[in-house]
């Protein structure tokens, strides 16, 4: 049995459904408190990743053949396939840059985090007030250094 190849206007229209519920799973993440429906997909896969047959029911298959003012007026209003594919890849490429500098801050924000116990820790010691006193009351101080 012949697998159909699926049409790329169809491929590009997943894509940028797919992307739109990216950023809308990503504006929720970021929000917690915000209630965010969740969307259907527009395209069905199977298990193999591969368009179901959903996709070339006769009512999807009756999108491709349309009389032409109504073709030219959807690509006026959506563009050109190539431009639809430059507006996706820049897309792509804008939300793995904000995903790894989140991504960036947040490992940032740990660091910090960390290194502000180690020196409340330090200062404790240094001041005497950390688990073990000194039980000698002379006047020698002890000085540590700190190594970053």
């Amino acid at each position: 049995m012949a697998v159909t190849e699926e049409p790329i206007l169809s491929r590009l229209d997943r894509l940028d459904n797919l992307l739109r519920q990216l950023e809308e799973i990503r504006s929720c993440n970021r929000s917690p408190k915000s209630s965010c429906a969740s969307t259907p997909s527009s395209g069905t896969f199977t298990s193999e990743g591969q368009a179901s047959s959903v996709e070339f029911s006769p009512n999807s298959l009756e999108k491709h053949c349309r009389p032409i003012d109504r073709v030219v007026m959807e690509t006026g209003v959506k563009g050109t396939v190539v431009e639809r594919l430059d507006r996706i890849e820049a897309h792509v490429l804008k939300l793995e840059e904000e995903l790894e500098a989140e991504k960036t801050r947040e490992e940032e924000g740990d660091k910090k985090a960390h290194k502000k116990g180690l020196k409340q820790f330090v200062k404790q010691i240094v001041r005497g007030k950390g688990s073990h006193k000194n039980k000698h009351k002379d006047k020698t101080r002890t000085h540590f250094c700190l190594v970053t």
